[in-house]
Protein backbone atom coordinates (compact mmCIF):
# COMPACT_ATOMS: atom_id res chain seq x y z
CA UNK A 1 0.00 0.00 0.00
CA UNK A 2 1.33 3.41 -0.95
CA UNK A 3 1.94 5.86 1.82
CA UNK A 4 0.15 9.19 2.02
CA UNK A 5 1.52 11.88 -0.32
CA UNK A 6 3.18 9.27 -2.52
CA UNK A 7 3.30 9.07 -6.31
CA UNK A 8 2.98 5.30 -6.07
CA UNK A 9 0.03 3.59 -7.71
CA UNK A 10 -0.73 0.43 -9.67
CA UNK A 11 1.26 1.92 -12.57
CA UNK A 12 4.08 3.72 -10.73
CA UNK A 13 6.55 2.41 -8.16
CA UNK A 14 9.22 4.38 -6.32
CA UNK A 15 12.22 2.90 -4.51
CA UNK A 16 14.77 4.74 -2.40
CA UNK A 17 17.99 3.23 -1.08
CA UNK A 18 19.99 4.05 2.05
CA UNK A 19 22.87 5.38 -0.07
CA UNK A 20 20.63 8.13 -1.51
CA UNK A 21 20.01 6.50 -4.87
CA UNK A 22 16.45 6.03 -6.05
CA UNK A 23 14.43 4.73 -8.97
CA UNK A 24 10.95 5.21 -10.30
CA UNK A 25 9.20 2.85 -12.69
CA UNK A 26 6.14 3.38 -14.86
CA UNK A 27 4.36 0.33 -16.25
CA UNK A 28 1.76 0.79 -19.01
CA UNK A 29 -1.45 -1.22 -19.36
CA UNK A 30 0.30 -3.11 -22.17
CA UNK A 31 3.14 -4.14 -19.84
CA UNK A 32 5.72 -1.75 -21.26
CA UNK A 33 8.11 -0.26 -18.73
CA UNK A 34 10.24 2.84 -18.33
CA UNK A 35 12.49 3.29 -15.31
CA UNK A 36 14.51 6.31 -14.25
CA UNK A 37 17.38 5.70 -11.84
CA UNK A 38 19.54 8.14 -9.92
CA UNK A 39 22.86 6.90 -8.58
CA UNK A 40 25.44 9.05 -6.83
CA UNK A 41 25.15 12.81 -7.23
CA UNK A 42 24.19 12.90 -10.90
CA UNK A 43 21.59 15.45 -11.96
CA UNK A 44 20.11 13.41 -14.80
CA UNK A 45 18.69 9.90 -14.68
CA UNK A 46 19.78 6.64 -16.14
CA UNK A 47 16.84 5.56 -18.31
CA UNK A 48 15.94 1.91 -18.80
CA UNK A 49 13.04 0.03 -20.31
CA UNK A 50 11.05 -0.42 -23.50
CA UNK A 51 11.92 1.82 -26.43
CA UNK A 52 8.28 2.85 -26.90
CA UNK A 53 8.43 4.66 -23.55
CA UNK A 54 12.13 5.49 -23.16
CA UNK A 55 12.05 7.20 -26.55
CA UNK A 56 9.52 9.77 -25.35
CA UNK A 57 11.23 12.76 -23.71
CA UNK A 58 7.88 13.90 -22.26
CA UNK A 59 7.32 10.58 -20.48
CA UNK A 60 10.91 10.30 -19.26
CA UNK A 61 11.05 13.92 -18.05
CA UNK A 62 7.68 13.70 -16.28
CA UNK A 63 8.67 10.46 -14.54
CA UNK A 64 12.05 11.92 -13.55
CA UNK A 65 10.48 15.07 -12.11
CA UNK A 66 7.95 13.00 -10.18
CA UNK A 67 10.74 10.78 -8.81
CA UNK A 68 12.88 13.74 -7.71
CA UNK A 69 9.86 15.33 -6.05
CA UNK A 70 9.04 12.10 -4.22
CA UNK A 71 12.64 11.74 -3.02
CA UNK A 72 12.70 15.32 -1.73
CA UNK A 73 9.35 14.82 -0.01
CA UNK A 74 10.58 11.62 1.64
CA UNK A 75 13.78 13.34 2.79
CA UNK A 76 11.84 16.23 4.35
CA UNK A 77 9.47 13.81 6.07
CA UNK A 78 12.41 11.86 7.49
CA UNK A 79 13.94 15.04 8.92
CA UNK A 80 10.73 16.52 10.32
CA UNK A 81 10.88 15.06 13.84
CA UNK A 82 14.48 16.17 14.44
CA UNK A 83 13.76 19.68 13.11
CA UNK A 84 10.65 20.02 15.29
CA UNK A 85 12.61 18.80 18.32
CA UNK A 86 15.39 21.32 17.65
CA UNK A 87 12.92 24.19 17.33
CA UNK A 88 11.09 23.15 20.49
CA UNK A 89 14.40 22.97 22.34
CA UNK A 90 15.39 26.49 21.22
CA UNK A 91 12.09 28.22 21.97
CA UNK A 92 9.67 28.38 24.86
CA UNK A 93 6.26 27.86 23.32
CA UNK A 94 3.22 29.47 24.93
CA UNK A 95 -0.09 28.24 23.49
CA UNK A 96 1.75 27.00 20.37
CA UNK A 97 3.29 30.43 19.68
CA UNK A 98 6.86 31.59 20.10
CA UNK A 99 7.06 33.98 23.03
CA UNK A 100 7.96 37.63 22.32
CA UNK A 101 11.14 37.24 24.39
CA UNK A 102 12.25 34.28 22.27
CA UNK A 103 11.45 36.22 19.10
CA UNK A 104 13.67 39.10 20.27
CA UNK A 105 16.49 36.72 21.24
CA UNK A 106 16.26 34.93 17.90
CA UNK A 107 16.31 38.22 15.96
CA UNK A 108 19.31 39.43 17.97
CA UNK A 109 21.28 36.31 17.03
CA UNK A 110 20.80 36.97 13.30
Amino acid sequence: MAKKDSIESAAISFTSEDDGSFSCELRSNLGRVVRVVQRGDTQSPEVEGDAELTGSPAIVDALWLAAVGQKESDDVEAQRSSVVAAVQEDFNFNNEFISPADQRDFAARR
